[in-house]
């Protein structure tokens, strides 16, 4: 998802339109939108301007502002999701569900699956279950 261009509350996009930085009172989501914020910055640099420590389930992003962490990342960098937790896997930063059936991928989209599988849309689609995905 990403934001809207005539977002003001939104500073910075980036290539693909996602917001990169927001408006002082918002936070930068996982998905690429500014949303306001609570402070959820727990230590400022000596002159108050800049967070230096976020609450738990926040991380401090490359503009020291605190980003809610995404449930499906394990690990953070630089502001950055590194590793994805079971069951997800990393996708330009951004973690995915892995499909069942699906033997391979190309970016996020499924391109080879198990044998009662049929590839559709990306997805693999269990041929043995009825499926109201058609």
């Amino acid at each position: 998802m990403t934001c809207a261009k005539d977002d003001r509350s939104c500073l910075k996009y980036n290539d693909d339109g996602d917001c990169e930085l927001c408006d002082k009172g918002f936070m930068l989501m996982s998905s690429g939108e500014c949303e306001i914020a609570e402070d959820n910055c727990i230590e400022r640099s000596a002159q108050g301007k800049q967070c230096t420590a976020c609450k738990s389930e926040y991380f401090l992003n490359k503009f020291f502002q605190c980003q809610k962490k995404d449930v499906n990342c394990d690990e953070y960098n630089n502001g950055v999701c590194v590793t994805c937790a079971r069951k997800f896997f990393l996708y330009q930063e951004i973690c995915f569900p892995y499909s069942p059936g699906c033997v391979s991928y190309n970016g996020k989209d499924c391109v080879t699956c198990k044998t009662s599988y049929t590839l559709r849309n990306g997805e693999c689609i269990n041929l043995k279950k009825p499926s109201l995905k058609l």
